[in-house]
């Protein structure tokens, strides 16, 4: 979910902060009757965008915005694809809308054709290093944090006989590629299936790792591009909560010192 807020959520919000003496008026002019609702999400978009959608109280119009949070206040992507950056406190009147989802994600996908790769390499940057922050026999288990405090990413890699590496799926698959999880439940859960796989005999004894930790260049270029597969979902639990599995020090430690715990 973006950090994005609406300064008002309705416009009887704007009119009780514009006109606190008089009941009706405001920055529509009429008496109320017609004024908007509440803001919706519809989307969340690549790269923190937000489409939200407004209705008028009566279903005679409705209006969509795109937006993001903004060191200056909230970026807004306007027709044509380009942005424009509105104070906080800017009433919904104010702000630049569309008439139709449709051509606000039309916009969307013009600001997109435009700056994906440069969002895709300050998006990356924004990501600390991947370390390993722990090893279940016989995988190896990476993290990183970004810088806004609130999200991790880890994904769990391993070596097979013929030093090909591989990385554990969600749900305990040996895959070739990368898996990327935001929850430290989520790799729990993965090597609880893949352990269960094993008993099973389900998974073959030249795809079951051998315990050797696959180089770090392997992990980082065979991770996927932040956004790549969507907006990261926020953490939603602290990496703390599962450390059983995974070793309380270890665990534990990275969870501390990026400030999780």
């Amino acid at each position: 979910m973006s950090d994005f807020k609406a300064p008002f959520a309705t416009i009887s919000e704007a009119e009780r902060a514009y006109f606190p003496d008089e009941e009706s008026a405001g920055p529509t002019g009429d008496d109320g009757d017609g004024g908007w609702g509440e803001l919706e999400t519809v989307d969340e978009l690549e790269f923190g965008w937000v489409l939200l959608k407004q209705e008028r109280i009566d279903g005679s119009d409705r209006r969509f915005f795109l937006t993001r949070g903004h060191e200056s206040g909230i970026e807004v992507i306007v027709s044509g694809g380009s942005t424009e950056v509105v104070g906080e406190q800017t009433p919904l009147e104010d702000v630049p809308s569309h008439p139709k989802e449709s051509d606000a994600r039309t916009a969307y996908e013009k600001w997109l054709d435009e700056h994906e790769e440069e969002e895709r390499d300050d998006e990356e940057a924004a990501w600390s290093e991947w370390e390993e922050i722990n090893v279940v026999e016989p995988w190896h288990i990476y993290g990183r944090s970004h810088e806004d405090g609130e999200r991790v990413e880890f994904v769990v890699s391993g070596v097979l006989e013929d030093e090909t590496v591989v990385y554990l799926g969600p749900n305990g698959d040996v895959r070739d590629e990368a898996h990327i999880y935001t929850s430290i439940d989520d790799v729990e859960a993965a090597l609880e299936a893949y352990f269960q796989h094993v008993e099973d005999a389900n998974v073959p004894d030249d795809r079951q790792p051998t315990g050797d930790a696959p180089p770090m260049d392997a992990v980082d270029s065979g991770t996927p591009a932040p956004g790549s597969g969507g907006l990261v979902d926020r953490v939603t639990s602290s990496p703390a909560l599962a450390i059983g599995l995974l070793g309380v020090a270890a665990g534990g430690y990275y969870a501390y010192q990026e400030g999780y715990l």
